[in-house]
């Protein structure tokens, strides 16, 4: 999902790219199913631990308050893009 975010041609380039594995990658479904167990709301494990690796270190680096409101930032993207390969 990290991934995702950073593609080049941003989240739309990565969401056709995803769906156009549907009927080519037998992982395919193991992996959309991953993304309806893990990231349908944003206090879910996948979206929670995405938001920890990718600001893990910087605490202290920034107040508490605002480190809790870029983690909640992440968790929401997370889910707004795991949505978007859903294509929900």
């Amino acid at each position: 999902m990290i991934c995702f975010v950073s593609i080049d041609g941003g989240a739309i380039a990565a969401a056709q790219g995803f769906l156009a594995e549907d009927n080519l990658n037998s992982g395919f479904r193991v992996a959309n199913d991953a993304l309806d167990a893990h990231f349908t709301m944003a206090d879910s494990g996948g979206p929670s631990r995405c938001a920890e690796f990718m600001i893990s270190g910087l605490e202290g680096q920034r107040d508490k308050a605002d480190h809790a409101f870029r983690k909640s930032q992440i968790r929401e993207e997370m889910v707004g893009l795991a949505n978007l390969l859903r294509r929900e």
